[in-house]
Formats: structure tokens, C-alpha cells, sequence
């Protein structure tokens, strides 16, 4: 129906670009030519109509029914799915004369096309957001960082996902822990906001802004207000997985965005779409030209072989210092990985039977890494054996490969020491060993002997002992004035139970008393003086009151 009615009821063919006709006979037999057919074939691929004229043009080359048909078809539907990855590809690769490969992120690129950017960058702003996480930097040339923020509120409830202030569109709820993080998420928002105008400036003139913000309510904080300083300038993602929102965390995303890898295999497998072809000849500091390989157009009038036009070459500096190159981690061999794991875990048997007594202080290769958890990561580039021990403090391993002949001054291994029983392994050796290695060198103090342990075991045991007793006089010191304090609490009750007549009785009798009453310490008679009162005894002074309860916490 939308293909016949028209402007005014005429009759028309939205397909060829809204042409239209005198009566429903012409376009019933418009709709049959090999023009309209083509041009729904164009329509159904999401391309724009092309007018009779053109269509004519290419009327030799093109074939609109048979084999052909479908072959053109399948080579453009190819050629279309070849573009769309090299498109998607979030990478741009430079293929060396050598057959490696350089890639860069695109999204680091300020013009999308140079490497040679990468090094011209002057200013870069990056934002990471989401679950109650905010961490921003501006970074300067060279990665410097000049300025940076973090935040963290609790805005989403443990194992739930979502924040708050965006997860109660239903219902509100009421909750004490709700309240709490509808009003931290509120906080967060200001927050983030204020940072925004504080740096406003520098995200104006930066080359390049990137916001990662999953979530309609994070992005909302950076873009939902009149004011945002982001809605002016063109924002970039980041093309890959970023971890929770610190500072530790923009420092890494920076670091790959402004890295360029080496490796031996194409990011891009796509063939027989050009890659652009960099020659780098030896004794050049810098890469020096750029190519591209030759590729003729197919026979005959048709478009197809414009579908896989190369933008212009450019000259780039590559390799210029300011870039960093990350070169692919090399196959590391597994007795090297054996042995590495057990220097990891501790496991002596297994080090022993990996151990070779000519490569014991062989430092590990790159690619040699060991993560258990947040706490133990460590990677093994540069370290030998026993430094890798040393530093995790498997003091049984460290004593093995010492004994089997590992350098302790090389690397100075007992300064990773993880604990006091490690870098005691160490001073151990030294007093069984005194000539086996310059120890000094290797910045261990001074050799433990059996009789400096001793010794100190000694005084360790005094030390304990010491501390023992004066506990046990303390907890004996509590007990004696919690009984006062109690039979002071019994003596007031029982006052507070006698009745008036009773009370003035006593009373009278204490202040008769007094005339004829004496220090219980100094005898000094208390006589036209109010006494200092501690349990049932009477002073003088203060002075009397302390020596006599030293003297009862003696005896």
C-alpha cells in the first residue's frame, strides 16, 4: 500500500526514490523492470536507490536475475562483512617489513589513523564509574598525571547490583541501609559534579576524553545537567574491560591506551582486504616510510573494488621514544615454568627435581607470572630462584637452593625477605658457610650462630616471663578494687535503707568520733579537720592515704 499511494492519492514507488506515474497500469509495470528490482535488492542491504540513469550506466555490468546475480550478490555481501570487521576492530595494525605486527587501540588515536599521535598528545582526561566508585586523572605528555581524584560511597547493597537512587523505580523503599545509599548517592553525584567544573578547562582543551560509565544512572551523573562540561566535547570509550573505578586502575587503563604492541600474528584476519605495509630497515632509529602493497582494480565498470579503498599513507615515528612499545610475551619453556611455580608455592620436591645446578641463578623470561589472589601476583621477569623464594618467604626452599649453590649476594635476596624466619635462613647459612660467599655484600648484617640463638631465646623467655607477672599483679590489683568498689556499693545500700532517725543517729555518732579519731597511718589526731575517707579507714592527707595502700598491696 505504501509503494501505490502518493502525494494526493498518485500513484508512486517509494523503492526508486518516490518517482511517480499517470495511472496503477504504469506502475504495475514499473514495478516488473529490472531497474525497481535491483533497487529493492539495494533497499533490502540498507543502501540508497540508484536513479534510472546510473542504473542504465551500469546495465552492462550488472546482471539482475541467474547466477550472476547471486554472484555479484554473495561478493559484495563479502566484501561488506570484511569492511564491517576492519571497522569494528578496535585496533590499527601496521604490518613491518619484517612480517610482525604494530597495533595501537583507535580509540587512543586522536585522527584515528597515525601512531605518530600517540606522541603528540598534550593533555588526556579519563573517567572510570560504577558501583559507588568514581576515579578521574588528567594526564599531561609522557602519561604524567596532573591531577587526580577518587571517591567511594556505599551505594549498592552487597551481592544485589544496581545503585539505589536507580534501582526503586517500582516501589521506594524504606529501609535504614535504602536511606543510606539514596543519600551516599546523592553525595557521589555532587561530587563527581564539583570535580567536572573544577576541571572544566582541561577537558575543554584535552585531546582526548574518555567516560566509562556503565549504567543509565552513572552516565546520567556526568551527562544529565545543563551544565556538564562533557555534553560539549566529543567522548571516547574504552575498548576494553576495565576493573573497579580506582586510581590504580585509570594509571592502567592510560598505560594500554598509550602503548603500541609488537607482536607476530594480525590482530585483523582478513583477507584480501590491504593492510598497510611499514618497512623499517636496520640502523634507522625511526620508522622512515610507509607503503602499501599494490592491489589493481577488477576488470570491467563496476564499484566493487572501491569497497576496499585504504586511506593515504602517512609518515610516522614509530619507534620514537616517547612511544611504548610492548613487545608479545615470548613461549616460555615448561621446566622454566615448573620451576617457577614451585619457587611460587614452596614445594621443595619439586624444585629439586626441576633444579639444574649450572642454570641455578638463571634469571626467569618474561611471560613467567603467578597470581593466587589480590594478595599474592607475582611476576617472576628478572628474578632468579631464590630472590622468587626469598620474596615469598618459603624459608625451607631458600635453604635448599642455597645449599645447592644459589648466590646470595647476587640480587640481594635477603633484602626481599618476607618475614624474620627468611632472612634468619640467610644469617644461618652464613655462620655454617663463613667462606663459601662474600654474605656482606649481599647486605645480610651478621651470621647467626647456635649459641646468638640461644641467647636471644633466653631473653625472649625473660621478656615473657616479666610481662607474665606484671599481668598477673594487674589482674590482682583489678580484683582488690572491684571488691572495695562492691562492698562500697553493699555499705551504701544498706544506708540508703536505714530510716531517718537511724541515719541522723550514726551521723551524730561519726561527728563525736572524729574529736577522739586518728590517722591509720601517721596516728595524728583528725580533730577540727574533715578526713580523707578510702574503704573504712581515715586520713589525714593524701600522702597518708597512698602509703597505706602500698603498704596493704605489699603485704
Amino acid at each position: 500500500e505504501g509503494e501505490r499511494v502518493g502525494i494526493e492519492g498518485s500513484a508512486v514507488c517509494l523503492t526508486c526514490d518516490g518517482i511517480q506515474f499517470e495511472g496503477y497500469l504504469e506502475q504495475r509495470e514499473h514495478f516488473g523492470t529490472d531497474w525497481h528490482r535491483h533497487n529493492v535488492r539495494r533497499k533490502a542491504r540498507k543502501r540508497p536507490p540508484l536513479s534510472e540513469v546510473h542504473f542504465e550506466n551500469l546495465a552492462d555490468t550488472l546482471s539482475i536475475s541467474g547466477s550472476e546475480d547471486e554472484d555479484e550478490e554473495d561478493r559484495e555481501e563479502e566484501e561488506s562483512q570484511q569492511l564491517e570487521a576492519i571497522r569494528r576492530t578496535p585496533k590499527l595494525e601496521y604490518k613491518l617489513a619484517s612480517g610482525e605486527y604494530l597495533s595501537a587501540w583507535k580509540a587512543a588515536l586522536p585522527d584515528n589513523s597515525s601512531l605518530s599521535s600517540l606522541k603528540n598528545m598534550k593533555l588526556t582526561c579519563l573517567f572510570l564509574a560504577g558501583g559507588g566508585h568514581f576515579a578521574g586523572a588528567v594526564f599531561g605528555p609522557k602519561g604524567k598525571i596532573l591531577k587526580h581524584q577518587t571517591y567511594h560511597r556505599y551505594t549498592s547493597r552487597k551481592k544485589q547490583g544496581g545503585e539505589q537512587d536507580y534501582n526503586e523505580k517500582a516501589s521506594r523503599a524504606k529501609s535504614a541501609g535504602a536511606q543510606i545509599r539514596r543519600y551516599n548517592m546523592q553525595l557521589l553525584r555532587q561530587e563527581i559534579r564539583g570535580v567536572l567544573k573544577e576541571w572544566a578547562n582541561e577537558i575543554h582543551i584535552a585531546d582526548l576524553v574518555f567516560l566509562h560509565a556503565p549504567g543509565k544512572g552513572t552516565r546520567e551523573t556526568f551527562l544529565g545537567y545543563p551544565d556538564s562540561p562533557l555534553k560539549d566535547v566529543q567522548l571516547r570509550r574504552i575498548p576494553f574491560t576495565t576493573r573497579r573505578a580506582t586510581l590504580d586502575e585509570v594509571k592502567r587503563v592510560m598505560s594500554e591506551l598509550s602503548s603500541v604492541y609488537l607482536s607476530s600474528q594480525s590482530v585483523v584476519e582478513v583477507d584480501p582486504v590491504t593492510t598497510k605495509v611499514l618497512d623499517v630497515t636496520p640502523g634507522d632509529s625511526v620508522a622512515s616510510r610507509a607503503s602499501y602493497a599494490e592491489s589493481k582494480p577488477p576488470a570491467g565498470k563496476g564499484t566493487a573494488h572501491l569497497k576496499t579503498r585504504v586511506p593515504k599513507p602517512q609518515k610516522t615515528d614509530l619507534l620514537d621514544k616517547e612511544i611504548r612499545v610492548v613487545r608479545e610475551e615470548p613461549k616460555v619453556p615448561e621446566d622454566v615454568l615448573q620451576l617457577f611455580e614451585a619457587c611460587c608455592v614452596g614445594n621443595v620436591d619439586m624444585a629439586k627435581r626441576v633444579l639444574e645446578i649450572d642454570r641455578i641463578d638463571e634469571k626467569f623470561p618474561e611471560g613467567c607470572r603467578y597470581q593466587k589472589d589480590e594478595k599474592v601476583d607475582v611476576d617472576g621477569t628478572g628474578l632468579s630462584p631464590l630472590e622468587v623464594a626469598a620474596s615469598l618467604g618459603h624459608h625451607r626452599l631458600v635453604l635448599t637452593i642455597l645449599e645447592l649453590g644459589g648466590n646470595p649476594v647476587t640480587g640481594s635476596p635477603y633484602l626481599l625477605a618476607a618475614d624474620k624466619e627468611t632472612r634468619d635462613t640467610f644469617r644461618r647459612f652464613w655462620a655454617l658457610n663463613p667462606d663459601r660467599w662474600d654474605f656482606a655484600a649481599g647486605g645480610i648484617p651478621s651470621p647467626l650462630t647456635s649459641e646468638m640463638e640461644a641467647e636471644r631465646e633466653a631473653k625472649l623467655r625473660e621478656k615473657r616471663r616479666k610481662a607474665k607477672q606484671k599481668k598477673k599483679a594487674k589482674s590482682k590489683q583489678e580484683k582488690a578494687e572491684a571488691e572495695a568498689a562492691q562492698q562500697a556499693a553493699e555499705a551504701r545500700a544498706v544506708w540508703e535503707r536505714l530510716p531517718e532517725r537511724e541515719k541522723r543517729a550514726m551521723a551524730l555518732e561519726g561527728r563525736l568520733n572524729l574529736k577522739t579519731a586518728t590517722c591509720r597511718w601517721c596516728g595524728k589526731s583528725l580533730a577540727g579537720i574533715t578526713p580523707f575517707e578510702r574503704l573504712s579507714f581515715k586520713y589525714c592527707s593524701t600522702t597518708c592515704v597512698h602509703a597505706h595502700r602500698e603498704e596493704i598491696e605489699k603485704s
